[in-house]
């Protein structure tokens, strides 16, 4: 049987992406075991009436940065790297390279803070800084749950309030598809499903969710 999943993975830094902030494939490694151990194919594909289609497949997305090659927010499980920049207090030399290089005009040089509403956690700040007066605060990955296209399309939403490591980022998506596949009598999308129990439910019966 084809397995009723689909990963897509941009390059990474292993694929030398100037923008990546973290190497995939260990991380694809650990969620296709995870799957396995789920025994996820047979169980989805029991509920599907009639012969299996590409469509009914489970499509993963994961990007080594904000940039989001593999389209993470269109699929049913969406998983972004990102690095959280604050200032170092004392170096900066106001050259102004991290201000030109936001796109997203996050960084307030005058107060030396990142506008965190603005901030899409790139780290290309902290990147061009000559005097290191940028520094990572925290690392890890975002997991959206939801996205997909069709008659009535719909992003895939973050679930987590802040970015969590490659451990319990494994372990928060396990937890997500037992309660997709525990919810469905028929095949269904994450995302209708999500529509129709809402995201809030999804989060409230996710009892491990504040551990991570």
């Amino acid at each position: 049987m084809e397995e009723m999943y689909q990963i897509n993975c941009c390059r990474g830094l292993e694929g030398n992406c100037s923008n990546g902030l973290a190497n995939l494939e260990g991380l694809e490694e650990k969620i296709e075991e995870m799957l396995d151990q789920l025994n996820f194919t047979n169980k989805l594909a029991a509920t599907i009436v009639g012969p299996q289609r590409h469509h009914h497949l489970l499509k993963i997305g994961i990007a080594a940065c904000p940039n989001g090659c593999a389209r993470p927010q269109i699929k049913d499980v969406g998983i972004i790297a990102n690095k959280k920049i604050k200032f170092r207090e004392g170096n900066c030399i106001d050259c102004e390279k991290c201000v030109k290089t936001c796109k997203e005009g996050a960084v307030d040089l005058a107060n030396q803070q990142i506008i965190s509403e603005r901030c899409l956690q790139c780290g290309q700040c902290e990147a061009v800084c000559p005097v290191e007066a940028l520094e990572k605060e925290k690392q890890g990955y975002q997991l959206l749950i939801g996205g997909k296209l069709g008659r009535h399309p719909r992003f895939a939403q973050k679930i987590h309030s802040d970015l969590i490591n490659e451990q319990n980022l494994v372990l928060l998506l396990e937890d997500s598809l037992k309660w997709y596949l525990n919810q469905l009598d028929k095949h269904m999308k994450f995302g209708s499903l999500l529509s129709e129990k809402g995201m809030e439910q999804f989060k409230r019966e996710l009892t491990r969710i504040n551990n991570y």
